[in-house]
């Protein structure tokens, strides 16, 4: 009773009152021990029996409330971690974790309760889920000390800052879900300690390194996703130990070398994506019974095209832009694809089986941009569940038709750039098509008149065939113009501007386009069409790349520098270029080379000058035939410089605007000028799009692109472009004041861009075709304006054309036309109107390869060029010299039909 009673009050003191209870009953059961042995003498055995009882009750009682205190201590503990936490979170915009706090009027801390987002399971806390909620802040080691966790979910927020290491501690944890937030720093090995671990989700934040070996210790792990980041080196062979493991996703990565051959031990695999990194090698997957997704693309993945039937419940496979070959199974008809066939961009040989009719689910196949035969399938109409069909860019003959019934949902279909010489397929029970382009073929014959009965109908490309006969009159379909049917000398109707019966106008006299016009716009679009429509997620290698294996870099001391160079004596001057001054240099071995002295001051700090080291030394991998090859560097307190290959030839100014006297290229024509435009157009594309860390250049002009002793350009400069964007230099450094390369977009906000760099290729471009300098124009004028305003008053293409390609002009007029458009496109005013540098270069490629010039021999004439003086009055970089017309071959006169308003290519006036 009197223990009943003490207890009650102690219940009604709160939290402390454990430990006087404990302390109250402890006492108790000592007298209650000393008193039944006091009695065992003089007392009755029911006494002794009833006292030992009580004993007995008090014992368990004491043991209870131990249990009790220790729960409530851990739950402390919890809290503690928790609130540590909270104080780590520096932004909560949704005020989740203002709940986490003592609560009630006894102000008790327990998070099991009304703290949002926490979870607990016997007075533990087992569970973290604030996914989304945009807090900021970082991760704290004290997490690692929730020994109960079994969920963090953190996912879809800003936090920052590395992965505690300390998190291997937490080994009770199931689920670790850190995706989509801003983490940095590598992956802790300790991570590996985490056994019951069966969700592994860090995709999308900034961590780097390799991932570690010890990841192989998740014996109970289901999922992995370590896509989006930038972790390097290869994938560890330890993986080949999760038997258990389901999806492995580390898309888009560093990644290189092969994929581990033990990786097909984890049979259980159901899901993988490696996509978008540099792994190299082979397949080695094979007899994957539970596979269902592979995607691989953008690798450099070799060997013939695995056999896919192994995997027969697979439903969706991407191998897209990587370098197999071989021949699509006979048999792929077993496979249960339900989603895509995606094999683009390869060196597949051989024709589309007719097995592939059988794949009556899958929804979308992209086979282009390979080298497969024969003709398309007819079987392929049974792929009744198809959305998109793309077999563009192969060597496919032979009629092409679609069976009334087939393909009921497809909504893009494109067979362009093959050789289909039969009739226009009809397809007017294509209720849901939206694109069909069938450019670059040899159909014949009409435009079926249902082509304008399609309802959903955005874009038609039948251009560059060999139709014939009067347009139907596509009256509803406002996306359908001219545009859509260019180079076909043989059409005729409204839509054409051509009256059918009158006297037919020449191919080659259409094809001379004044692309300033809106028609010749519309011509390039819709060359590039194809191009746009095959761009895939974000790439980042190409098998065109001219990849080169790092060599061993030179790392120079100043006085070895000083020493090459004269102590960049004025003999060795060569030129200066943005934030820097080339010398002519001579290596200890005699190799001539060029030093470009960085006028670069010393980085603030040992981190920043070692960052800038980094940089320098990474460099030297950069490699790409379209690039000046970095040979060595030089980083001391006194001379910052990098070690260049020695170009003999100059510069691409020197080419166009050789200084009176100067020795020059006489065969500095159409050809070699062309080239040296696909050169650049490769290389820039490289920086781009290609490169491992993108680069803007900033400074595009002839005197950066520089002729080796083959005659091949190489862009220079890109060095500084990088380094100046690696050391976060000031966006705006080297653009000083406007210049005819530099886009009004550029030089008024003072940030280079990429959309820039496409604006001063166009010029370079403008400048190799007209020989005009863009800073030797009149006051207020750009080159693209006074190149629109010649070709729209004259008509005439030879009136924009350098004098000295006039003796090309016969052999090369199509090709001459066709690059001014592209030249025209670059330098839009608006820079969401020009192209990307990919689609730039593919437009060059096409041009190059599609309109084959009338004199092949041509393409030769740039190896044994010879050189010799110019005469001092052709020397054209006086800004008072007038492009003059020298000669003028016999052609047929260069009117143009007539062409809608030119105002759309009119730039603004203030530009």
């Amino acid at each position: 009773m009197v223990r009943s009673g003490i207890r009650f009050v102690f219940k009604r003191s709160g939290l402390a009152a454990p430990f006087l209870y404990l302390l109250f009953m402890s006492c108790a059961l000592a007298v209650a021990t000393c008193g039944s042995e006091a009695m065992s003498d003089g007392a009755s055995m029911s006494q002794v029996s009833h006292m030992k009882m009580g004993v007995a009750n008090t014992r368990r009682e004491l043991a209870n409330n131990t249990t009790t205190l220790n729960s409530t201590q851990s739950l402390q503990e919890d809290a503690d971690v928790l609130l540590q936490f909270k104080a780590a979170i520096t932004s909560d915009p949704s005020n989740v974790t203002w709940y986490w706090k003592p609560q009630g009027r006894l102000q008790r801390i327990n998070p099991c309760r009304p703290w949002v987002g926490i979870t607990c399971t016997r007075r533990r806390v087992t569970g973290i889920n604030l996914y989304n909620q945009s807090l900021e802040g970082s991760l704290i080691s004290a997490l690692g000390r929730l020994s109960r966790l079994q969920t963090l979910n953190l996912s879809t927020n800003q936090f920052s800052g590395e992965i505690p290491s300390e998190l291997g501690l937490a080994s009770d944890l199931e689920i670790l879900d850190i995706r989509s937030n801003n983490l940095t720093g590598a992956l802790p090995p300790s991570l590996g300690d985490l056994t019951n671990l069966t969700s592994l989700v860090v995709s999308n934040n900034n961590l780097a390194g390799i991932i570690p070996t010890s990841i192989g210790g998740l014996l109970s792990l289901r999922n992995m996703n370590l896509s989006g980041n930038s972790f390097s080196g290869t994938l560890p062979s330890s993986l080949g130990q999760l038997n258990r493991l389901e999806t492995l996703h580390i898309a888009g990565n560093n990644l290189t070398g092969m994929i581990p051959q033990n990786l097909t031990a984890c049979t259980a695999l159901q899901d993988i994506d490696l996509s978008n990194n540099n792994i190299s090698g082979f397949i080695p997957f094979q007899n994957m019974k539970n596979l269902t997704s592979l995607h691989l693309q953008n690798n450099i993945l070799e060997g013939n095209i695995l056999n896919i039937t192994t995997f027969p419940i697979l439903e969706d496979l991407d191998l897209t832009n990587n370098r197999l070959g071989g021949e699509i199974p006979q048999n792929i008809g077993i496979v249960t694809l339900k989603k895509n066939l995606l094999l683009a961009r390869n060196n597949l040989t051989g024709s589309i089986p007719d097995g592939i009719g059988e794949l009556s689910l899958v929804e979308r196949i992209d086979l282009s941009a390979n080298k497969l035969s024969g003709s398309i399938p007819e079987a392929i109409s049974k792929c009744i569940s198809l959305i998109e069909l793309t077999v563009a860019s192969n060597s496919l003959t032979g009629n092409f038709s679609v069976p009334v019934g087939a393909f009921p949902n497809l909504m893009k279909l494109n067979v362009s750039h093959n050789s289909l010489n039969a009739s226009l397929p009809t397809l007017d029970h294509l209720l849901n098509l939206k694109v069909f382009d069938g450019s670059f073929n040899d159909f014949v014959g009409e435009v079926p008149s249902t082509f304008v009965n399609f309802p959903s109908l955005v874009h038609l490309n039948v251009s560059s065939n060999r139709l014939s006969g009067e347009l139907p009159f596509f009256a509803s379909h406002d996306s359908v113009g001219a545009q859509s049917f260019l180079n076909n000398s043989e059409l005729c109707g409204s839509i054409l501007d051509k009256s059918c019966g009158s006297s037919k106008i020449a191919t080659s006299t259409i094809i001379y386009i004044v692309l300033g016009s809106v028609a010749g716009l519309l011509a390039l679009v819709s060359i590039a069409s194809f191009i746009v429509s095959c761009r895939g997620r974000k790439r980042k290698g190409s098998r065109n790349s001219a990849q080169i294996s790092a060599e061993l870099q030179l790392k120079l001391s100043a006085e070895e520098i000083l020493t090459a160079t004269n102590r960049f004596s004025n003999e060795n001057y060569i030129g200066e270029g943005k934030l820097s001054t080339v010398y002519k240099g001579v290596l200890p071995d005699q190799t001539v080379v060029a030093v470009k002295r960085l006028a670069i001051t010393s980085a603030e700090g040992e981190d920043a000058e070692n960052k800038l080291n980094a940089e320098l030394e990474s460099l030297g991998h950069i490699r790409h035939r379209s690039l000046v090859k970095v040979l060595g560097y030089c980083s001391s307190p006194d001379v910052k410089a990098l070690v260049l290959d020695y170009m003999p030839n100059g510069s691409l100014e020197s080419l166009l605007h050789p200084l009176q006297n100067a020795e020059v290229i006489q065969a500095f024509d159409w050809t070699a000028r062309f080239n040296i435009a696909v050169e650049v157009a490769e290389g820039i594309r490289y920086l781009h799009h290609e490169s491992r860390n993108p680069v803007v250049h900033g400074d595009v002009k002839p005197s950066n692109i520089l002729i080796d002793a083959k005659m091949e350009a190489k862009i220079g400069d890109f060095e500084v472009a990088r380094i100046l964007t690696q050391q976060r230099a000031s966006p705006s450094m080297g653009i000083t004041t406007p210049n005819g390369y530099t886009p009004p977009d550029v030089w008024e906000s003072g940030v280079p861009s990429k959309k820039g760099d496409v604006y001063s290729f166009g010029i370079v471009m403008l400048e190799m075709i007209s020989g005009r300098s863009p800073d030797r124009l009149e006051p207020a004028q750009t080159l693209p304006q006074w190149v629109r305003a010649t070709v729209s008053n004259s008509k005439a293409l030879h009136n924009v054309l350098d004098p000295l390609l006039m003796s090309d002009l016969v052999a090369h007029q199509q090709k001459m036309a066709m690059v001014l458009g592209v030249a025209l496109l670059c330098t839009r005013i608006k820079p969401e109107e020009r192209p990307h540098m990919d689609d730039v270069y593919k437009m060059l490629v096409h041009i190059r390869t599609k309109l084959a010039d009338a004199d092949a021999r041509q393409t030769s004439r740039r190896r044994g060029w010879r050189s010799e003086r110019r005469n001092s009055s052709a020397g054209r970089r006086q800004s008072d010299i007038e492009v003059k017309v020298v000669t003028q071959p016999q052609l047929p006169q260069q009117t143009l039909p007539h062409t809608p308003s030119l105002s759309d290519w009119t730039p603004p006036s203030q530009v």
